[in-house]
């Protein structure tokens, strides 16, 4: 992945960029995060757990960048953070090999080819940084990321039963899955 900014055209015609995480994305990082989190898809915490100040978004993003954490690419319609994926590699030597991905797309660009362009982009990195394992975990009803996820290879590594509970007092399994390289 290129350290400058790239332009692509999504499936509805529409041009927007991707570029690597920067320190002065604190506010529209933190902004993406909220509405993510608001939409509750694939969102470990409540909606009462969510964070509405930047301070969190901030460290993050500074001890990233820092301390060369992995791979963190933001896609951007205009000034505004629409997606991110990120690998974040272990600091352990014996596992250093192994990255751990999230993927994150704001609702209303999902379906648009969107996750295709962030999971391209980051297999691409881990290849250059001699990323040999990447592992994830989403839960089974998000069948559009496990979908996106099998169509790079991705393949099931196991199930944390009755992982998350709704507001509702169901339980949802969540799945492990990972691709190695």
């Amino acid at each position: 992945m290129t350290k400058q900014e790239i332009w692509v055209t999504l499936k509805n015609e529409q041009s927007i960029s991707c570029r690597p995480i920067r320190l002065g994305d604190v506010t529209a990082r933190h902004e993406f995060f909220v509405v993510l989190s608001l939409a509750q898809t694939g969102m470990v915490h409540t909606e009462q757990e969510i964070e509405f100040h930047a301070y969190e978004t901030h460290d993050k993003i500074v001890d990233f960048l820092k301390n060369k954490r992995g791979f963190w690419l933001v896609a951007l319609d205009g000034e505004k953070i629409i997606g991110e994926i990120d690998i974040t590699i272990k600091n352990l030597i014996r596992i250093r090999h192994n990255g751990a991905l999230t993927v994150g797309i704001l609702p209303e660009y999902q379906g648009m080819g969107l996750g295709t362009l962030l999971m391209e982009q980051a297999l691409i990195w881990a290849r250059q940084h001699k990323i040999t394992r990447l592992e994830l975990s989403v839960f089974a009803s998000n069948r559009k990321a496990q979908n996106l996820y099998i169509k790079f290879g991705f393949v099931l590594e196991g199930i944390r039963k009755n992982f998350l509970r709704h507001e509702d007092g169901s339980l949802e399994d969540d799945i492990i899955m990972a691709k190695h390289i």
